[in-house]
């Protein structure tokens, strides 16, 4: 806008300028009709009006040019400012949808943790080291570089998405990092090899005092005694 103004104002000057240059035509037109009057030196009057009046015409093309000029400034500008009107619009509604999302996948990994605390009898959950409540650093140079060669797009495009697509492919992005993978890839036997011999009597412990109430069962009778012989892990 400021260089838009900039143009505007020295295109007034110049329309200014011609304007004022228009007045001295009627001049040069008088000197033109007196030196053609003159008895002695008539030639070298006529060739020094001339000159002048070329003078002036040279000035006038100069300055017709120089407004020209401010004329396709002005509308390349115009056109500039009006295409990042566009695009200020489609990123404020972009910074909106991410609001949104972030809200959305906030309320999902809130509900799964409720879910989470909510009572399950006979069940005890293993959590290993690496299921934590980590939030993965992200360079925003990574997440582009990501897009650009996994799905041949920049960030006008993508700024251009529904909403809907725009979650699809932030959660591809996260499903694609190598911490996300290892957790995901991540299997209960896995978990229990892993576990040391005492954590392993702890659980078995644990999953036997939970589990208490059916060892009084033989076959859907209550027998009044426990029928554990070996608990396997």
């Amino acid at each position: 806008a400021e260089f838009k103004n900039m143009m505007v104002k020295e295109r007034e000057d110049y329309i200014k300028q011609r304007e004022r240059l228009g007045g001295k035509y009627d001049l040069v037109k008088l000197e033109t009709q007196k030196a053609s009057k003159r008895v002695f030196g008539t030639k070298a009057a006529i060739e020094s009006v001339l000159k002048k009046f070329k003078g002036m015409v040279d000035k006038e093309l100069n300055l017709i040019l120089e407004i020209e000029r401010r004329e396709r400034a002005i509308e390349f500008f115009a056109h500039i400012i009006d295409e990042a009107k566009k695009w200020l619009e489609k990123l404020n509604s972009f910074s909106q949808y991410c609001n949104t999302l972030t809200q959305e996948l906030n309320q999902d990994i809130q509900h799964k943790k409720l879910e989470k605390k909510g009572i399950k009898p006979f069940v005890h959950e293993i959590k290993p080291d690496l299921l934590t409540d980590w939030t993965p650093t992200v360079e925003p140079q990574d997440f582009l570089m990501w897009m650009e060669n996994e799905k041949q797009m920049n960030i006008v495009k993508f700024a251009e998405m529904r909403i809907g697509e725009v979650k699809d492919i932030l959660m591809e992005y996260g499903n694609s990092l190598e911490k996300v993978k290892e957790i995901k890839e991540k299997r209960i036997d896995d978990i229990l090899r892993e576990l040391s011999k005492d954590e392993k009597m702890e659980y078995i412990g644990l999953l036997d005092g939970i589990a208490a109430p059916l060892w009084q069962y033989d076959q859907g009778i209550v027998s009044g005694r426990y029928k554990t012989t070996n608990i396997y892990l």
